[in-house]
């Protein structure tokens, strides 16, 4: 039986030093968390470098993660920049993390580096140093502090040698690193011979000899390739972002019958079934009508079917858009919600909230709930998000936009729904978070929203809750709510999450595998929100980091994806790794008719292939080995330079065909004759450049089989 992962608690502690301080504002104000009172508060009494805090646990720990309280109001003196150390003593802190807060009133959490090589190491002391301050030349202060983490002794004790022992190899690696650039191999031979540990990994050793001693360039390329070939590069190429490769499956134009094609729409549903490699689709709206429709497409056939024209005369929905819908993959049913009723309509429409539930293996429709408002669930909505909890069959729905009838709103702001969750099993509704009404809500950390992203981690029993908008404000937070316990915490990467573009309708889809969020805008827009500069966006969040990172779009492929558009649904196959995409409303389309759109396509996310890898390994060695032959034999050096350096060019990027257009000039220069930074002679410029060059090639190493990026004459002092 597999040994449960234990889970981070908060950890006690308590101020151990402390740069400097205002009478009035100690450190110690930081142990509590009172973000009405501006008094609690630490203030530096400068902001000179450096100035911190140095915390010391209760005891030894494995610190997960950062907490930042803060004040209910914004402050020029709050921190924005900061960086957070950790260590057993306080002459052993190491970087644990480094990011920036937002100058507002919610708390942000942030992960931090605690493993070595996969293992985890224990701290005591951590150390959180202010880099910049929100006002330019103001003191710093820092609101409240929490730490998680796992303090457990018989957990903890096993690991305490982790982080002494990885110093003292890392220092020893280092001085051999130095020594054998120095060309000392006899103190390199003696010092392999003391130690019970591997310098570097032997293939890396046979490349350094290869390039650095016997300038054979091209065994060095063979060495490199046979690396590629034993997937000793798989790791530089995973750290390497996502390249969108999008294929249209079938175009408006195709779509010449009702019957075998839908038609265009925006506001639609759609799920993923990855057991059964099919996609469902209800409803919409086509420019005129909403639509009750209900498809089926099978994805290895890449057909479409269609179940119902009108679902309703199957005891199903009425036509809607608007809605959302789930899909429990064991149990085999789809759980629909929601709907958009325009309030300026005259009808006598019932603005009641109803529950459908669609059976695959029986094909039939079930109505569970009338009005989900008056069995305790939420009231009717619009742009909400649903996630299921497969283990527990609880579906829950997040935000949203309660519908209401013109004549009733009120001038205080729309309402916008809170959290509620549906017991499948026991078929009833509870509330977790309140409605809010827009103007009474926008100052919370679980803000009202509509139009927003959320996605159930099954292991970390979570809903990950991201973007959307308050009326016209777009949202750009992310909230990791815990359905067990039934909290929630900011997760904080303020740089990336600024730069997330401003979009009224992402999509977002989770890979359970890969522990990865894809975030997909069909109408990224930059700061002006103009319809010309409107395009595709695709963005990835590693759980496992905290961090985002956008997907490049080759310039070649710009024109081969998806015109921009929003209201449109787009799903993932965790089985084959691609995303579908259907339909949606065109952003350029301008008077009350807007187009919708009927196109469907595929999106795979790539990483780069072994051979694009391969290519920039061959870019920098025949660099090195052009530039060295001309200083011998410049005539050779012309062929190679157009015969081989040529074809290993990126021409797409403006760095290298900068760089390859600079080299003819080399031709004319003469050899060096001063000496080198580590080397006395003249030829030791060339030494010390191929140093360099297999100093590149080892970023394509894991850092395991490597020498430390370190360097010893670094850590000198002037």
């Amino acid at each position: 039986m597999e040994d449960k992962k234990p889970t981070a608690r908060k950890l006690n502690y308590e101020i151990c030093e402390v740069s400097s301080f205002i009478a009035d504002y100690p450190a110690e104000k930081i142990l509590e968390n009172k973000p009405s009172d501006s008094g609690s508060r630490w203030c530096s009494d400068s902001n000179s470098y450096p100035q911190f805090i140095t915390l010391k646990l209760s005891a030894p720990a494995f610190l997960h993660a950062i907490t930042f309280g803060k004040n209910e109001k914004a402050n020029v003196c709050n921190v924005r920049k900061f960086e957070v150390y950790g260590g057993l003593t306080l002459d052993s802190l190491m970087k644990l993390y480094e990011g920036s807060l937002r100058n507002d009133s919610f708390a942000e959490s942030f992960p931090l580096r605690h493993t070595i090589d996969q293992v985890e190491f224990p701290v005591r002391y951590v150390r959180i140093l202010p880099i910049q301050a929100w006002g330019s030349g103001f003191n710093y202060c820092i609101w409240h502090v929490e730490l998680s983490g796992v303090d457990d002794s018989d957990l903890v004790r096993p690991n305490l040698e982790v982080v002494k022992k990885y110093r003292h190899s890392t220092a020893l690696r280092v001085c051999w690193k130095f020594f054998r650039e120095l060309g000392l191999e006899d103190v390199c031979e003696l010092l392999k011979q003391k130690i019970d540990f591997d310098l570097e990994s032997p293939r890396v050793t046979e490349l350094y000899d290869t390039i650095v001693h016997q300038r054979d360039f091209d065994k060095a390329e063979r060495i490199m390739e046979q690396a590629g070939n034993d997937g000793l590069l798989e790791d530089f190429i995973s750290r390497q972002p996502y390249r969108p490769a999008w294929k249209r499956l079938m175009s408006d134009h195709a779509i010449v019958s009702p019957e075998f094609f839908p038609c265009m729409r925006g506001g639609h549903q759609m799920v993923m079934d990855s057991s059964a490699r099919a996609i469902y689709m209800f409803g919409g709206w086509d420019g005129s009508k909403d639509l009750s429709d209900f498809w089926r497409y099978d994805i290895s056939e890449r057909q479409w079917t269609l179940i119902s024209a009108n679902a309703t005369e199957q005891n199903g929905p009425s036509a809607r858009s608007c809605h959302k819908m789930i899909l429990d993959e064991d149990d085999q049913t789809i759980f629909l919600l929601g709907r958009f009723v325009d309030p300026n309509s005259k009808t006598n429409e019932p603005m009641k909230s109803d529950l459908y539930m669609y059976d695959i293996r029986r094909r039939s429709w079930t109505c569970i709930s009338k009005d989900t408002f008056a069995d305790g669930g939420p009231r009717l909505l619009m742009n909400h998000q649903m996630a299921l909890d497969p283990q527990s069959k609880a579906v829950y729905v997040c935000g949203g936009k309660i519908v209401e009838r013109k004549a009733t709103e009120n001038t205080e702001g729309a309402w916008y729904s809170g959290l509620y969750v549906f017991s499948i099993r026991s078929n009833s509704w509870k509330c977790l978070r309140p409605d809010v009404r827009a103007s009474r809500g926008r100052d919370v950390s679980f803000k009202p929203r509509a139009g927003h992203c959320m996605i159930f981690h099954p292991g970390q029993r979570a809903l990950y809750i991201f973007g959307g908008h308050c009326i016209e404000d777009a949202i750009k937070d992310m909230l990791v709510y815990n359905v067990d316990s039934n909290d929630y915490r900011i997760l904080a990467d303020a740089e990336a999450g600024d730069l997330l573009p401003v979009g009224f309708s992402p999509r977002a889809t989770f890979d359970p595998d890969r522990e990865e969020i894809h975030l997909h805008f069909g109408e990224a827009r930059n700061k002006n929100k103009s319809d010309e500069q409107a395009q595709n966006n695709v963005w990835v969040f590693s759980v496992a980091s905290g961090k985002w990172s956008a997907c490049r779009t080759a310039s070649d492929e710009c024109n081969r994806e998806p015109a921009p558009r929003y209201a449109y649904q787009l799903v993932y196959d965790t089985g084959s790794k691609t995303h579908f995409l259907f339909g949606g409303s065109a952003v350029k389309a301008s008077g009350a008719s807007k187009l919708r759109l009927g196109d469907f396509w595929e999106l795979r996310l790539r990483k780069p292939e072994l051979e694009a890898t391969l290519r920039q390994v061959r870019w920098i060695i025949r660099k090195q080995k052009f530039l060295e032959l001309c200083s011998h034999n410049p005539l050779a050096a012309v062929n190679f330079l157009q015969n081989d350096v040529a074809g290993v060019v990126d021409s797409s990027s403006a760095k290298e065909m900068h760089e390859f257009h600079q080299l003819p000039a080399y031709l004319f220069r003469a050899p060096p004759s001063l000496p080198s930074v580590k080397f006395d002679t003249g030829a030791g410029v060339e030494l010390e450049n191929r140093v360099q060059v297999f100093a590149r090639l080892c970023h394509f190493f894991p850092e395991s089989m490597v020498p430390p990026s370190q360097n010893l004459v670094d850590l000198v002092q002037l």
